[in-house]
């Protein structure tokens, strides 16, 4: 075989890239299965009031003593942070609730989770109603702050706005819009499940 300078080139011109390509390709490929093995060996885990949760990249999960699987959208330590007033301690110190919401504010799916998770939890009757005589309102008692009886009847609306809670003794409104609406509805599960 007789050596052709222009051959080695040649070759040099095509190996070198190859080479090249292949080590960035491998790097990445390695990066890639390095970091999925990182991320999927580094499930979540933390300690809550006695209970262990995991998070598995989406829900938070935990479990009773009776074997119920629990699972939360949020950090526990988060839900426990958001700020609600003497919202919890009302909502269990009510033989009626009222969840009142002005039908223009466009809370539906907000009130329908408010609602299922106050039947859940709560040891009260719960009413939708509306806090003025408007359209929309035709089927619903109107119920505001001055339809509540301290220990008997808690109003609770829901309006849309910046994230805030206005309390009064039998009347809360909770402001804000259906991120904190979430977070204040994960609230009052952690607190009623656990």
């Amino acid at each position: 075989i007789a050596y052709s300078p222009n051959l080695m080139i040649k070759a040099k011109k095509v190996i070198l890239p190859l080479f090249i390509a292949g080590i960035m390709v491998f790097s990445i490929f390695g990066f890639a299965i390095v970091n999925s093995i990182g991320s999927g060996s580094q499930i979540d885990r933390i300690e809550y009031e006695g209970y262990s949760f995991t998070y598995d990249g989406a829900i938070w999960t935990t479990y009773k003593a009776n074997g119920d699987k629990i699972e939360f959208l949020f950090d526990p330590r988060f839900i426990a942070a958001v700020y609600t007033g003497e919202l919890i301690p009302k909502l269990f110190n009510h033989k009626k609730i009222y969840l009142s919401v002005d039908p223009s504010d466009d809370l539906a799916q907000e009130t329908q989770y408010f609602r299922q998770i106050l039947q859940a939890t709560a040891n009260a009757q719960i009413v939708n109603s509306c806090p003025l005589d408007k359209t929309g309102c035709e089927q619903l008692p109107i119920k505001n702050c001055q339809d509540a009886i301290l220990g008997e009847v808690l109003v609770l609306k829901l309006e849309n706005g910046e994230n805030s809670v206005q309390e009064g003794e039998s009347c809360i409104a909770l402001i804000g819009d259906s991120l904190y609406f979430a977070q204040i509805v994960e609230k009052i599960r952690l607190e009623a499940l656990l």
